[in-house]
């Protein structure tokens, strides 16, 4: 009951905060750690480190549960960090408009199987 009556900090309906002009899309994850909301006492990544240079396209691989979803998803803001940041472009994404950040970003989704490839 106490997760489903918890009131998110992230405000979707927030205007505030930057809007880029013109976007390299440069991302950088710096020292993130993390924990579920519902498992605060569980950190999930601690210390992750990830640059990803403008222009460039970036595979995240593993086996189911290994965090590629959640880091998108923190890219996106669905979640806050218990350390660190993320920026973009040089910009904590703290700081920018949450609907224009999760506009700005798009993914490609594609699961590949052993011996049938992808």
């Amino acid at each position: 009951m106490e997760v489903m009556i918890r009131v998110p900090k992230i405000d979707l309906d927030n205007m505030e905060g930057e809007i880029l002009d013109n976007v390299r899309v440069e991302v950088e994850f710096r020292q993130v750690k993390f924990s579920y909301p519902s498992w605060p006492e569980s950190i999930i990544s601690e210390d992750f480190c990830l640059q990803i240079p403008a222009g460039k396209s970036v595979a995240l691989v593993g086996g189911s549960g290994s965090g590629k979803s959640t880091v998108i998803a923190l890219l996106q803001i669905f979640y806050e960090l218990l350390g660190e940041e993320i920026l973009l472009d040089g910009i904590v994404i703290d700081k920018l408009q949450l609907k224009w950040l999760r506009s700005q970003i798009g993914f490609r989704q594609r699961k590949c199987y052993e011996g049938r490839g992808c």
